[in-house]
């Protein structure tokens, strides 16, 4: 069985001189039955930085305070096959 992954990146300005993003979504099965407790990583390869979230009961999930730039991303989940995708942009807008 295959994850499909909803991803929405958000670009959230900061306070002061720190701009960061956000990447949010919602994890669903073939069915589009939310997935919960997945986990979601978010990699950034330059900085070498990884962040994690854990859906909820709906399978939704935020990470928070990202820097801008690309992501490798992926979620893993129990009784799921592990879905990656790279190349995911964080973008902050002023």
């Amino acid at each position: 069985m295959m994850i499909l992954l909803s991803l929405l990146v958000l670009a959230v300005q900061g306070n002061a001189q720190t701009i960061t993003g956000s990447m949010a979504g919602r994890i669903v099965d073939q069915q589009g039955s939310a997935v919960p407790n997945a986990i979601v990583t978010a990699t950034e390869p330059t900085r070498k930085t990884i962040n994690t979230a854990k859906t909820n009961d709906q399978g939704d999930f935020l990470i928070a305070g990202l820097n801008p730039g690309n992501y490798n991303v992926s979620v893993e989940a129990a009784g799921f096959k592990k879905l990656e995708r790279k190349n995911t942009t964080v973008r902050s807008e002023r």
